[in-house]
Parts: C-alpha cells; sequence; structure tokens
C-alpha cells in the first residue's frame, strides 16, 4: 500500500481535494490529509459503523481537521443496499458477498456528484477501494476525478456483473 499511497501523493498538489472512497480505517486519509496541505481537503467515504469509529478515531488522533468524513458509500445510484461483512477483515466488505459470510447491514449510498455538489467541492484525485464495485462508483461521477488509482480484481467484478477486460 505505501507504493500506492506515494504514487497517489505524488500528484496531489497542495489546495487540491482528494478522495477515499472505501476509507476503512483512514490510512490513505491521513497521506493525503498532509498532501493537500491545511488549503486542501480530502473525502473520506466509509460506510461500515465500526470503520467509521475508527477512522474518526485515527483522524482525530492525527489532527487531520481538512478530512471531511461520509458514513455511506458510493454508487451509481442513492438509496440503500447491502454490505457484506467480512469479520476477520474488515477492509474486504463488499456490496457482493464475495467471501460467502452471509453477514450484512444495510447502509446508504449516494452518487458520487451528488455527494460532491452538496460539499461545493470537485475532487481531482481519488482512491478507489470497493472489492469489484468499482464500474458502480464511476457510474455515480458526471465529472470523474483527473487522477484515479482503483482495484483491478476479475473475480470481484463479475461477481457484479461486470466484464472485466470490458471495464
Amino acid at each position: 500500500e505505501m507504493q500506492e499511497i506515494t504514487l497517489l501523493c505524488s500528484f496531489i498538489k497542495p489546495g487540491d481535494c482528494v478522495l477515499d472512497v472505501g476509507a476503512n480505517l483512514g490510512l490513505y486519509s491521513l497521506y493525503f490529509s498532509r498532501a493537500v496541505g491545511p488549503m486542501g481537503r480530502v473525502i473520506a467515504v466509509e460506510p461500515d459503523p465500526g470503520n467509521l469509529e475508527l477512522l474518526r478515531a485515527n483522524l482525530q488522533a492525527n489532527h487531520c481537521r481538512n478530512v471531511t468524513v461520509l458514513p455511506c458509500a458510493f454508487s451509481a445510484a442513492s438509496g440503500f443496499t447491502d454490505l457484506f461483512q467480512v469479520p476477520d477483515n474488515r477492509g474486504a466488505n463488499s456490496f457482493a458477498d464475495l467471501e460467502k459470510t452471509g453477514q450484512s447491514i444495510r447502509v446508504p449510498v449516494r452518487r458520487a456528484d451528488e455527494a460532491l455538489d452538496e460539499l461545493g467541492v470537485r475532487a481531482r484525485v481519488a482512491k478507489i477501494d470497493v472489492e469489484g464495485a468499482e464500474p458502480l462508483i464511476l457510474a455515480g461521477f458526471r465529472e470523474k476525478p483527473d487522477i484515479f488509482l482503483f482495484e483491478f480484481v476479475p473475480r470481484q467484478l463479475r461477481a457484479f456483473g461486470h466484464e472485466p477486460l470490458a471495464f
């Protein structure tokens, strides 16, 4: 992950707005917060209540005052969806039951463009780590970030009905 963080931070300029979609505990958000500086802004998007609690504590402990936490997921349409949880790896939570745990909670979802418009920002850089739902998140942007990094896991994309090579 440090290679990805270093790569993304090399593109971030002071004053930028950066998205951390699937923020989990906030590792990327911490580095992004420092990279954008006091005039910049980080939007950390995380729907899991347990992760949210740890994310907020992490940001507070590290004095990241330029990070806004959105307690939701991003998707192609606003509403609610099931978030399947993986008890021993909360970073593997997904809209699809990829690990066959059968454990899910209902979480709010928002289109990225709606959430960003409400905040009055446009993200220039984004990290998207959403376990196969990447096409859904990207469909929720009217204007996509200039630079974004996402995982490419064909098995996960197929679980959402997406053809990996087409994506």
